[in-house]
């Protein structure tokens, strides 16, 4: 009886592995849409890059400002 039931074992382990193998395969077709998701993923990027730029000089300068005001102001007292 436990020779039928290692049979069954290793039958069940060989479809499992096989169905894996089906699966990956058929993933890795979908390559091309994968490509062109990340195409403009990176796009969007870019522009909200382009976007950041002149918030990030807005509140440096505004820090900077913020700080030589405080330092006049200091010294005029």
């Amino acid at each position: 009886m436990s020779t039928l039931k290692n049979a069954l074992t290793v039958h069940q382990n060989k479809l499992i592995a096989a169905g894996l193998m089906v699966v990956s395969g058929s993933s890795f077709a979908e390559g091309n849409g994968a490509a062109a998701a990340f195409t403009a993923v990176g796009a969007q990027v870019t522009e909200y890059e382009g976007y950041t730029w002149p918030v990030i000089l807005s509140v440096t300068g505004a820090f900077i400002g913020i700080k030589l005001f405080k330092k006049f102001v200091n010294r005029a007292v």
